[in-house]
């Protein structure tokens, strides 16, 4: 019984070891077919085995920070450009222009700063009505304050009348003014 037990466990050991050189070669062949050195190359990089691919990665991070810190510099240099025409001018206008319509509708939008778009002090918009002789004239719409609130214009019977337009054609240029998220009319 007890050499029948002996026999038992030396069987298993040696189907054990047989099994795992199986395995082993198995994989060996695998590897071989998918690339030999290779494979093996990227098996370690990726279980991170490979001083080799530790230092490519290493290099790879110091160019793309290399990158990073060259890009804030031309940010740095954009941004005190940007300050210095800050100073140059007390506001600046961003205009919107919309040919879908029988008019051009232009709206535009006054900011107190370059730097800071968000400090919007008002806005405006008209239709532009060009002449033959090569002069326009604005008809305006509405006109918004810094508080966004949109209040549109009053035109008169005179003015429609000497502009050639009807108040449906201003009511319908009201509908295509561009005016800032947040505005309210």
């Amino acid at each position: 019984m007890v050499r029948l037990a002996g026999r038992s466990i030396v069987l298993m050991f040696l189907g054990t070891g047989i099994v795992l050189s199986m395995s082993i070669a198995i994989v060996l062949i695998v590897i071989q077919l998918l690339g030999g050195e290779a494979a093996i190359d990227k098996v370690a990089c990726y279980l991170d085995l490979s001083e080799e691919c530790v230092r490519n990665e290493l290099d790879e991070e110091r160019r793309k920070l290399k990158g990073l810190r060259k890009r804030n510099r031309e940010l740095e240099a954009i941004y005190q450009r940007l300050r210095r025409l800050d100073h140059a001018s007390e506001s600046f206008v961003v205009f919107y222009t919309d040919h879908s319509g029988d008019h051009t509708v232009t709206s535009g939008h006054r900011y107190a700063s370059l730097i800071d778009p968000a400090t919007l002090i008002g806005g405006w918009c008209y239709i532009n009505l060009p002449s033959p002789a090569g002069v326009s004239s604005d008809v305006f719409v509405a006109h918004m304050d810094e508080d966004r609130v949109v209040t549109p214009d009053t035109v008169t019977d005179e003015a429609l009348e000497h502009a050639g337009l009807t108040q449906k054609e201003i009511t319908a240029a009201f509908g295509r003014c561009h005016w800032p998220k947040g505005a309210v009319s």
